[in-house]
């Protein structure tokens, strides 16, 4: 309900980032890598005027994706007992947010992705479930491939979410991502791709009986024939990014409007507590807290995918995949569902690093 504001997804965050202190509380070392990230809530209080609490929660969007991933990554309990955990996370997600889109869409609870296809069901954010089920997709696939049969199941209903969902850029990672894993896999088996294409061949029928398919093909066909009076480059980044690149001079154009120069650049020159500013997470980041917040989370997250040795699959291609998103759309790393998915793969891939030889 909501994505700022006294919400589920505020609630959801400020408990969860009381619990990580709380257990931290002792390990100084730790909590002292936290520092940098009080800027964000810093700059709410500063900033924050009439909308103090907006300006302050939203802050935490930014800060619990790297506090969890901290907390995860650099405790000192056992190590095959937090990987455990957070796959069995993975596992469930990876049932219950496809199975309860499918359900949704058959029962027709819920709200449309556009105003002429997709279906996100009580979903708020379409961005943040489209990430997460890309997340769960490319996991499911992983191991759908290299190990276990059953994951195909999984794998499939994951897919035709992302047909449900219907958003481009989900469709388009979850093809690419299939071409990537079975490249560049070496366990691929004669029943894996067996059971893969029979997943395929269901998933075909089921998008056959619906206008799915229709719907999803008919909005991006259109949005792609208006911008023929456009040149190649522009028309391939709007439509990439739904027209969001048209936003950016507009709101970057405000640094030089209002106030002093420097110091919009430096600390942002938006309102923090607004979840629709470009819609574009790192240009909203910039917008939002400026060079230096922007800054914090770049080092942060290069920092930790540094500290990364090896690129254990399918981790390292998924976190991947999460940060070119988040380059593209809004509310992804910010959002609460997918900044905890995001950060749970992150987290996954630096404890995986570890005990690869």
């Amino acid at each position: 309900h909501g994505a700022t504001g006294f919400s589920i997804g505020t609630i959801y965050r400020i408990l969860l980032l009381i619990y990580v202190i709380v257990n931290l509380i002792k390990k100084k070392n730790i909590l002292l890598k936290f520092i940098p990230l009080i800027y964000f809530p810093l700059i709410g209080l500063i900033r924050g005027g009439n909308n103090l609490f907006g300006c302050i929660t939203y802050a935490v969007k930014w800060m619990l994706p790297i506090v969890l991933i901290l907390y995860y990554s650099l405790t000192r309990k056992n190590k095959n007992d937090i990987k455990s955990c957070l796959e069995r996370a993975l596992d469930f997600w990876s049932v219950f947010v496809p199975a309860s889109l499918i359900i949704e869409r058959v029962l027709g609870i819920g709200s449309l992705s556009y105003y002429d296809a997709g279906f996100k069901g009580l979903y708020y954010s379409t961005n943040d479930i489209a990430l997460v089920l890309i997340v769960c997709y490319i996991y499911t696939l992983w191991k759908t491939v290299n190990s276990n049969i059953c994951n195909s199941i999984r794998c499939g209903m994951c897919f035709i979410s992302i047909i449900i969902l219907s958003t481009k850029s989900s469709l388009i990672f979850a093809v690419i991502s299939l071409a990537y894993i079975l490249i560049t896999s070496e366990k691929i088996k004669p029943h894996n791709l067996i059971t893969i294409a029979l997943v395929v061949l269901v998933i075909l029928t089921y998008v056959n009986k619906t206008t799915l398919m229709d719907d999803f093909l008919g909005r991006y066909s259109k949005m792609w024939i208006g911008l023929s009076s456009s040149s190649w480059i522009n028309r391939l980044l709007i439509f990439a990014t739904s027209g969001r690149t048209v936003r950016i001079s507009s709101f970057f154009h405000e640094i030089y409007s209002h106030g002093v120069f420097l110091f919009n650049a430096l600390f942002g020159w938006i309102m923090p507590d607004n979840a629709h500013v470009i819609e574009m997470d790192w240009h909203d980041l910039l917008c939002q807290y400026g060079v230096i917040g922007f800054s914090i989370c770049f080092l942060e997250y290069a920092g930790l995918l540094m500290k990364c040795k090896t690129t254990v699959k399918p981790y390292y291609y998924i976190v991947l995949v999460c940060l070119v998103y988040s380059v593209m759309a809004g509310h992804v790393i910010s959002g609460a569902f997918s900044g905890t998915a995001f950060a749970v793969v992150f987290s996954l891939l630096i404890l995986e690093s570890k005990t690869t030889p």
